[in-house]
């Protein structure tokens, strides 16, 4: 992100009030984008979730920001609008093009196809945790 270092309950706020630009989806939705931004910000090492909503054209932010777009389109089936609402992109144009690289480079590279896999184990794992936790208190 920028040289300047903020807490890490700020960057959670600042997080919790980009996924909330999600209002009118179910909870379970939005748990569900969370998880996959979070995993996807972890598995290429980024400090906060956050900055996969950087401007930045650096690989660094671009590569997992692009997959984890084309993840949540995938999983959740959003529209290209409203991705394009969640990341901050200027458009749905640049959405479709994110999503068409990720399907494309995951077709080529065995590599990627491995890394979208574990980031896709630990989501299911994280939503699979959420729901046992939603039945055990519901039986309460």
């Amino acid at each position: 992100m920028s040289e300047k270092k903020y807490s890490k309950k700020y960057l959670d706020a600042l997080f919790e009030t980009k996924i909330r630009r999600l209002k009118g989806q179910p909870t379970y939705v939005r748990d569900h984008v969370r998880a996959i931004l979070s995993e996807t910000a972890k598995e290429y090492n980024l400090t906060h979730p956050i900055e996969l909503f950087t401007n930045s054209r650096d690989m660094m932010y671009v590569a997992p920001r692009r997959i984890s777009v084309a993840l949540v389109r995938d999983k959740l089936g959003f529209s290209y609008t409203t991705l394009s609402n969640l990341i901050g992109y200027k458009n749905h144009t640049a959405v479709i093009h994110a999503v068409k690289i990720v399907q494309e480079e995951i077709q080529n590279s065995p590599a990627l196809c491995r890394t979208v896999r574990n980031i896709l184990d630990r989501v299911d794992k994280i939503q699979a945790e959420a729901e046992a936790e939603e039945d055990q208190s519901s039986s309460l």
